[in-house]
């Protein structure tokens, strides 16, 4: 057998170019360049091309800048349809948006300190420097304009929240409610016969947003005819304030200060004209959602919220208020089916408003009296309540007259597990004909709800007073009680210079 003799050389080449073949294909699929397209493959007309620039179509999304017709969505939510400037910047198409657009889609005019101090008239540089973790996306084919901001910024409609433009004053009439009530009694040994009659008189008359009111009693018996006028007053709501605004006679509010009859002007917060969603008090809910989640709220196992939310920090402030305190159950479910779970406790006292929310009232006139031996000065006063963070509340106000002055300050505080408490001091300075007499009074609330068990625990109020410290009812009331006795009136001065009029309550 004659033996193979194998070439050296040519088993060399056998492997080279194999090898060399495979080593340009992976370098080949390495290897990344953009389409380009010859406009002058066209038209070329005379053998001179024409230096047309098509670059910008070069990269897949890339379209011409100028001005578009676009949808704009502002979380996912349709907010409006309008001409946006747009210039290509890396590529892509970047809209000419200014801060004052943001908030006409939307935005939370607080909704961060760089957006309150951005000029709303230029166009803004980024998003994100306005509203971090904020992006814009523009979807050219369906011209749709998607801004995504976290949720906290947006500028959110309570539940239940009925537009302004769409509140009606009512009808203009004319009405009275009256009620009757008489007896006749007999008594046949004395041959006599007794009878009485008792009207009472509710009437007013509605014209646009005024209210006249009037509430009047007539009385006949044995003593006589007599005809009262109880009160009247003219009010109207103030739709911007969401207030009340009233002139006639009335009662001061009682937040602050106890209530007591008046004859003057008075303007107030009407907790009325809120949505339901924003009466009373009810805890805020912060957290933080990795995606688009689902968040969902429950109290005693009932489900009180649910809504999405888009990315980024988010804030829920308009819980319907069912309780003084309690607990949440906040679970935030993610878009890939991941859950978060914490739980909320909270309590608050009756004086205490959800944070950002103000109330107020202010009154002057003259104080109103039945008791004729009561003074009735003129006066003006004042109080505020305003929700703070970390479920706490202040409050406070002041009275003011001639011969009377009173300032009060408190606290109100959730303590979560441990229930909630307020603290409060009034002081007061009395001005007497021979006397001054300055006190305080300090109350003290407390309120705890047991879950577990069902049981509430509450210390509605309990007050500590100096004898010195008086209201303003008590001191008006009181004015007279303060006085020597040989001391008189003007008005009763002049009674007992002229003949004595029987049956009358002056001392002369």
């Amino acid at each position: 057998m004659r033996p193979i003799n194998y070439n050296k050389k040519s088993l060399k080449s056998e492997f080279t170019l194999p090898i060399a073949a495979v080593l340009l294909n992976l370098y080949a699929a390495n290897a990344k360049a953009d389409d380009y397209f010859a406009p002058d493959s066209i038209e070329i007309r005379g053998n001179m091309s024409r230096d047309i620039d098509l670059s910008q179509f070069s990269q897949v999304g890339s379209q011409a800048p100028g001005i578009y017709t676009v949808s704009i969505y502002l979380n996912g939510n349709y907010a409006t349809e309008r001409d946006i400037t747009f210039t290509s910047e890396s590529g892509k198409l970047t809209p000419e948006i200014t801060a004052e657009d943001l908030l006409l889609w939307g935005v939370a005019k607080n909704a961060t300190p760089a957006l309150m101090q951005a000029d709303m008239k230029s166009n803004i540089a980024g998003i994100e420097q306005l509203l971090p973790e904020s992006h814009i996306d523009f979807d050219f084919p369906q011209r749709r304009l998607n801004i995504t901001v976290p949720q906290q910024y947006v500028a959110s409609n309570p539940q239940g929240d009925v537009p302004e433009t769409e509140w009606d004053d009512g009808l203009n009439m004319l009405f009275l409610n009256y009620s009757y009530s008489g007896s006749t009694t007999h008594n046949s040994s004395a041959s006599e016969t007794a009878s009485s009659d008792y009207i009472n008189l509710r009437s007013g008359v509605n014209l646009g947003a005024w209210r006249l009111r009037s509430y009047s009693a007539y009385t006949r018996g044995h003593e006589g005819d007599r005809w009262e006028q109880i009160s009247t007053f003219l009010h109207r709501d103030i739709k911007t304030l969401r207030s009340q605004f009233v002139m006639g006679e009335g009662q001061t509010q009682s937040d602050v200060f106890d209530s007591f009859a008046f004859r003057g002007l008075q303007l107030y917060s009407d907790d009325n004209m809120l949505p339901e969603s924003q009466r009373g008090f009810a805890p805020i809910v912060r957290g933080i959602a990795r995606s688009n989640a689902q968040v969902t709220i429950r109290q005693n196992g009932n489900t009180i919220w649910q809504s999405y939310v888009p990315p980024g920090p988010f804030v829920i402030d308009d819980l319907y208020p069912t309780s003084t305190s309690g607990e949440l159950e906040i679970i935030i479910r993610e878009s890939d089916g991941t859950e978060r779970r914490s739980v909320q406790p909270f309590s608050a006292v009756p004086v205490m408003l959800r944070e950002g929310h103000f109330k107020y009232a202010l009154a002057a006139g003259k104080y109103r009296s039945s008791d004729i031996a009561s003074r009735e000065p003129s006066f003006i006063q004042g109080s505020g309540i305003y929700g703070l963070p970390w479920s706490a509340t202040v409050y406070g106000g002041g009275i003011f007259s001639n011969d009377y002055s009173s300032v009060a300050l408190g606290i109100g505080k959730g303590l979560g597990d441990l229930g909630s408490v307020s603290l409060d001091g009034t002081f007061s300075r009395s001005q007497f004909a021979y006397d001054t007499k300055t006190g305080g009074s300090f109350r003290f609330q407390y309120s705890k709800d047991l879950v577990t068990s069902g049981t509430t625990f509450t210390v509605l109020g309990y007050r500590y007073s100096t004898s010195g410290y008086r209201d303003f009812n008590e001191a008006n009331g009181d004015y007279y009680d303060q006085m020597p006795a040989d001391y008189q009136t003007k008005d009763e001065q002049q009674a007992c210079s002229g003949p004595v009029i029987p049956d009358t309550s002056i001392a002369c």
